[in-house]
C-alpha cells in the first residue's frame, strides 16, 4: 500500500488461495472488510442498483449513483445470510453527513450492521455489531445460483487461481459527505 499526504491509500491486494482453501468447490468472495463507526449510516455508490445484485443476478439492475442507509441494505431472508451485494461498483462511500470514507476501484461492495449472520436462525435473532458497521470491499463474489441448483461455474470465485487488484481508500470531503459535490475517486 501507499499513503499520500491527503490520507489517500492505494492498496494493491494479491490473493493466492492456500492449503485447504484450494480444495473447496469455490470461494464465497475475495476481498477485505473494514469496520467503520456506526455513526456512518449513509451509504452511497456508483454501480448497479438500487437493489442487491450478484454477478449471476444483475441483468435487471441499472448502473447509476445510488444511496440509502446502512439499515436499508439489509435483506430479510427467511434465514439470515449474505445480503446487499452490489456488482460493477466504481466507488462507494459511508458517511455521517460531515465525514466518511470512500473506496474506489473495480469492486463489489456491501455494507451491514450484522457480522454474525450464521449465529441467528431467524431475522429476529440477529444482533447488531456493537459500535460499528462492516463494509465489504470485494474484487470477486460468487453468484447465488438458483435453489436447488448450485452456483454455475462461470459465476464462482475459483480457489485454484490468483487474484490481484487495486483499490483506493480516502477520506470523504465535507461537501461529498453532505451530497453537495460530485464524487471523484482520484
Amino acid at each position: 500500500y501507499a499513503i499520500d499526504g491527503s490520507g489517500q491509500i492505494d492498496l494493491r491486494h494479491r490473493v493466492v488461495p492456500q492449503g485447504s482453501a484450494r480444495t473447496l468447490p469455490y470461494l464465497a468472495r475475495v476481498g477485505y472488510t473494514l469496520k467503520l463507526p456506526d455513526r456512518y449510516k449513509s451509504f452511497a455508490w456508483y454501480g448497479r442498483g438500487p437493489v442487491e445484485n450478484y454477478n449471476d443476478r444483475k441483468d435487471g439492475t441499472r448502473m447509476g449513483v445510488w444511496s440509502s442507509s446502512v439499515d436499508q441494505q439489509y435483506v430479510s431472508y427467511y434465514r439470515p445470510q449474505d445480503h446487499g451485494n452490489h456488482d460493477d461498483v466504481r466507488w462507494a462511500m459511508l458517511t455521517d453527513g460531515r465525514a466518511g470514507l470512500l473506496v474506489a476501484g473495480d469492486l463489489e461492495v456491501s455494507v451491514t450492521p450484522y457480522d454474525d449472520l450464521d449465529r441467528a436462525l431467524y431475522p429476529f435473532a440477529l444482533q447488531r455489531n456493537p459500535g460499528w458497521n462492516t463494509l465489504h470491499v470485494n474484487h470477486a463474489v460468487s453468484g447465488v445460483g438458483d435453489t436447488p441448483n448450485p452456483v454455475r461455474p462461470e459465476y464462482q470465485v475459483r480457489p485454484d487461481r490468483t487474484y490481484t487488484y487495486t483499490t483506493v481508500l480516502r477520506p470523504v470531503t465535507p461537501d461529498e459527505a453532505r451530497g453537495n459535490a460530485v464524487v471523484t475517486p482520484r
